[in-house]
């Protein structure tokens, strides 16, 4: 499941592919909205063609999201589940507002290996 299969670097995030995941790193600053979401799906879809799998947000780097672009997740049958993982405290209640947006399972870890494991549990179910 660890396994870097390969890396997708976009104007926004660096997106790196595993087995059963994808982690993105969006770049500093940026806003994360519906039209970089929809560019960042087409990328997902086009690697995870007919395998389930989990999306990862690494929030290593200060950036907005707007919480509205999990509203349109429900047309990608292989889309399965979202893991943030956040290292810092203080910025823990922003992923929880998040969730009240989506039906997926949507987790917030500390440790990227944790989503990792997380996300292999899902995909299993």
């Amino acid at each position: 499941m660890n396994r870097l299969l390969k890396t997708v670097e976009l104007s926004f995030t660096s997106l790196e592919f595993y087995e059963c995941c994808v982690v993105s790193t969006m770049h500093e600053g940026m806003v994360f909205n519906k039209d970089l979401c929809q560019i960042m799906i087409d990328v997902c879809l086009e690697n995870f063609p007919d395998t389930p799998f989990i999306y990862v947000a690494n929030r290593k780097n200060d950036y907005n999201v707007v919480p509205t672009i999990y509203l349109g997740l429900g047309n990608y049958p292989n889309f399965k589940g979202i893991a943030i993982v956040d290292k810092v405290k203080s910025t823990t209640d922003m992923p929880q507002f998040e969730k009240k947006f989506t039906n997926y399972p949507f987790e917030v870890f500390a440790e990227l290996e944790e989503a990792f494991n997380w996300a292999e549990n899902i995909i299993k179910k």
